[in-house]
């Protein structure tokens, strides 16, 4: 089976939600280094650059990240936060040094990990070091004659309207196999499969949250 990996919302323990903003570089300059069109009619969206499966150029990438809402210390006893293994930072993410040793163990080699310091406004908390997460894996994975909806005539996409419960995309296994992470040119969002899920739950890892499963054709 097949999933869809996102963020959930980071805040504090009276659910107070935090941003996460950039203290250098300039993420509306961040791109990947191929944005040729190689699905439909149009380019790859903005949105979708941290998770287009491919890499993208760090010339203008931040190296340092603040809570918006910072009180004053970089630990949940200093000031409610409790960061999770897994962030999201506008239309990107971050994750940990555990995340990325995690990935690295399934798909060595393949994705892209660019550090990054959370820092705080007291100068006896130490930064912590994340790493941008940039899947550089972007396969054609679905199966255009089981998958349903159908995939729009123009953008070659699948029309992700509606529940999730609703979708009905089915990925190819000759094409997902050999990954334990992608993004797929046909749906936004980054995928894995269900070992990698497993393995994520295993470890104890925080801050995602999962959407699927989706079905795997022969």
């Amino acid at each position: 089976m097949i999933w869809i990996i996102t963020h959930t919302i980071l805040g504090d323990k009276a659910g107070l939600a935090y941003d996460l903003v950039p203290l250098d570089g300039d993420l509306q300059k961040v791109k990947p280094l191929d944005l040729s069109i190689d699905i439909g009619l149009w380019p790859i969206q903005r949105t979708s650059y941290f998770r287009c499966g491919r890499r993208i150029g760090t010339e203008n990438l931040p190296t340092k990240l603040r809570a918006k809402y910072d009180r004053g210390g970089g630990n949940a006893q200093r000031s409610g936060i409790t960061l999770p293994d897994y962030i999201g930072v506008q239309h990107s993410q971050i994750v940990s040094e555990r995340f990325r040793t995690l990935v690295e163990m399934h798909d060595p080699g393949r994705h892209q990990f660019e550090p990054v310091s959370l820092v705080w406004s007291k100068a006896e908390t130490m930064p912590q070091t994340y790493y941008w997460f940039i899947p550089a894996t972007r396969l054609f994975a679905m199966d255009p004659e089981k998958t349903h909806p159908p995939l729009d005539k123009n953008s070659q996409m699948f029309p992700a309207v509606g529940p999730v419960a609703d979708w009905k995309p089915v990925y190819q296994q000759s094409v997902v196999s050999g990954h334990s992470l992608f993004a797929a040119a046909e749906l936004h969002g980054i995928h894995i499969t269900s070992r990698f899920k497993d393995a994520l739950e295993a470890a104890g890892l925080t801050g995602y949250r999962i959407f699927g499963p989706f079905a795997l054709a022969d």
